[in-house]
């Protein structure tokens, strides 16, 4: 029954990828496009660094370390060395999604909400570092 319901959703997701084709949208630069950020722990504060964005210990605050905190200790990821996987379009082994909820400029961050969790969390203009504007919806895994 697996093999069946996984040959559907692939035929689905090549069929979507045909009509992107089709319509003349660069699929591959827009619904392909995903990130990858290594957070640790620093002076016992959720951080990452991303030197390709010129970004040294960007601190996860504002929830979005609570967060973190709360997916790393629902059991379904060890506490270990991770990645976060992120995105502004779905992609096939997502597990999580926040929503915007209010952006307060470019140089203020952006609200978002994780209906899984029920949790608000701010993240900071380094946002825009990935992203042109900061996405209705966020797409994001552990790994």
């Amino acid at each position: 029954m697996r093999t069946i319901i996984s040959y559907i959703l692939q035929y689905f997701r090549f069929y979507k990828i045909r009509k992107h084709i089709e319509s003349g949208t660069d699929f591959s630069a827009k619904s392909a496009e995903r990130f990858t950020i290594y957070p640790f722990k620093y002076n016992d504060q959720w951080v990452f660094t991303d030197q390709e964005k010129g970004l040294d210990k960007e601190p996860l605050v504002e929830g979005a370390d609570t967060l973190l905190d709360t997916i790393l200790n629902s059991g379904i990821y060890p506490i270990r060395k991770f990645k976060i996987v992120f995105s502004q379009y779905p992609y096939m082994d997502r597990k999580f999604t926040i929503k915007k909820v209010h952006h307060f400029g470019d140089d203020n961050g952006t609200d978002y909400y994780s209906p899984e969790f029920n949790q608000k969390l701010w993240l900071c203009p380094a946002l825009l570092k990935y992203f042109d504007n900061p996405p209705k919806f966020i797409y994001f895994n552990l790994a």
